[in-house]
């Protein structure tokens, strides 16, 4: 019988779902053991509270160093409870760095809280250190570097990871207080000339306040490619200085929205007004932002990074609209409707009581005024355009109607001022509208933990209508073919 072909076993492989059986594929047959030994070295996770795992994984290694080229991702594991450094004895400086094939690294907590860089052993800091600075050295970066919920991140992590990955993500993660001696600390070069790393900073704004306030860590935001910060109330003093420094050289940069923000109303705030190599540049919005009054994000983004002096190479302009539909019935308050019900009854009485008293003349007269209030009433509780719906269930007071459009009532003259100033910049090529309609009944409910996906088909009669209040709005950029619009799903 020919052998099979190498593809066909690596697909049967890769059907393989637990580990315990895929050892056992080894033993099968040897055709079957690098593709084997490829699906359990894939990931490699290696907690710090077992240093038993990192002897084994340093004998295998030792005797079979091809293993050591298997492995993509690698996942560390902090944790409180540390053993002393002596259990690390094994692990030498050129352990990591020995993965040539590595994709990247993720740093996680093993607790329910945050745990502290601190606690990392000081053999497998030195394994890491020399691992960052050889793929920074070779111009190899990593594609991606996490750390979710470690605290006491130090400012020489901080130079380690820029440069050395093209993805460097924070989520919940604390940076380490700046400290005088920081500032008289040298880190290793070895950045290169071109921006490589994007950086997403997820609750984690006294990252972006380190590279502000540490000088030694300055040379290193030239290889910032794109920062972007999400999450609630992060202070808006922590993030312009970092800005301030990043506008000579970032290329690409997403603006926190309100929510991710907390502003001082008795302060005054303002973006640099300087960015000569940003080409991209995202701001995110919700559609209530643009309805009403024009928030500090959307002024900032219209009066001073639309203007061609503060952004000469600008090319693209993305707004990201959320729109948040309450899609759940409306309910009366069951008093209310009691109080509603023996309010009509008395003027029942009223008006059979009147009409014994008056003549038939008069009663046609009342009969028409009442048809006329009762109009009136019925026009109010309409929509402000017919054939629409309103996004709030309160103001609905009725189930909502996926078939029909809720009624979008932007505000003209902010718009207004976007397409002027849009249009009017001598290198912009294009404004993307990236519109996520959200719905209340879909995604995560948390009470109940259950999760409904998001409806596609319910979305798009919102999204078309989204596009329509929007390109009426700014006629210039249609004009010139520069607006265009693209759907994009919430995130779950």
């Amino acid at each position: 019988m020919p052998p099979l072909p190498p593809e066909l076993i690596e697909h049967i492989v890769g059907h393989i779902r637990t580990q315990a059986s895929l050892k056992k594929c080894c033993l099968a047959a040897r055709a079957f053991v690098h593709p084997c030994q490829k699906r359990l070295l894939a990931t490699l996770s290696l907690p710090v509270a077992k240093p038993s795992r990192w002897k084994r994984a340093v004998t295998h290694f030792e005797q079979s160093p091809h293993l050591a080229l298997l492995v993509a991702r690698l996942n560390i594991e902090l944790d409180w409870d540390v053993p002393e450094p002596g259990a690390f004895a094994a692990v030498g400086p050129d352990f990591l760095a020995q993965m040539a094939q590595l994709k990247g690294v993720s740093f996680t907590s093993n607790t329910t809280g945050v745990v502290s860089w601190g606690r990392m052993p000081a053999p497998v800091d030195v394994a890491l250190t020399a691992l960052f600075l050889d793929r920074r050295r070779q111009q190899r970066p990593l594609d991606y570097v996490t750390l979710h919920h470690v605290s006491d991140i130090s400012s020489r992590a901080l130079s380690l990871y820029i440069g050395a990955c093209k993805r460097l993500r924070f989520t919940s993660s604390i940076a380490a207080a700046h400290k005088p001696e920081d500032d008289n600390e040298s880190f290793e070069g070895g950045y290169g000339d071109q921006p490589v790393t994007s950086i997403s900073l997820r609750y984690t704004s006294t990252v972006a306040r380190r590279l502000g306030d540490t000088q030694p860590l300055r040379v290193c935001l030239p290889a910032i490619a794109f920062l972007t910060l999400s999450g609630h109330d992060h202070n808006i003093e922590d993030l312009l200085p970092a800005y301030a420094l990043l506008a000579p050289t970032i290329p690409r940069i997403e603006l926190p929205s309100m929510y991710d923000i907390a502003l001082d109303d008795a302060k005054a705030y303002a973006l640099p007004t300087n960015w000569p190599a940003l080409r991209v540049l995202t701001a995110r919005f919700t559609a209530n932002e643009l309805e009403d009054s024009p928030p500090w994000t959307v002024t900032q983004l219209i009066d001073t990074m639309l203007q061609p002096e503060a952004c000469p190479q600008l090319s693209e302009l993305v707004v990201v609209l959320r729109v948040k539909i309450d899609d759940s019935e409306y309910y009366d308050d069951e008093d209310e409707e009691d109080e509603d019900d023996e309010d009509d009854d008395e003027d029942n009485e009223d008006g059979d009581e009147k009409e014994e008293d008056d003549d038939d003349d008069n009663d046609g007269e009342e009969e028409q005024e009442g048809e006329d209030d009762s109009a009136d009433e019925d026009t109010d509780e309409e929509p402000a355009r017919k054939g629409t719906q309103s996004a709030s269930a309160a103001e609905r007071k009725g189930p909502f109607d996926s078939t029909l459009p809720i009624a979008f009532a932007f505000n003209p003259a902010t718009i207004a001022r976007l397409d002027t100033r849009a249009v009017s910049h001598p290198t912009l090529a294009s404004l993307c509208w990236e519109v996520v309609i959200e719905f209340k009944s879909t995604g995560m409910e948390y009470e109940g933990m259950t999760y409904t996906p998001h409806d596609v088909e319910k979305a798009k009669v919102q999204y078309v209508a989204c596009c329509a209040a929007l390109k009426e709005l700014m006629p210039e950029m249609v004009a010139k073919g520069k607006l265009a619009f693209r759907s994009r799903d919430p995130e779950p």
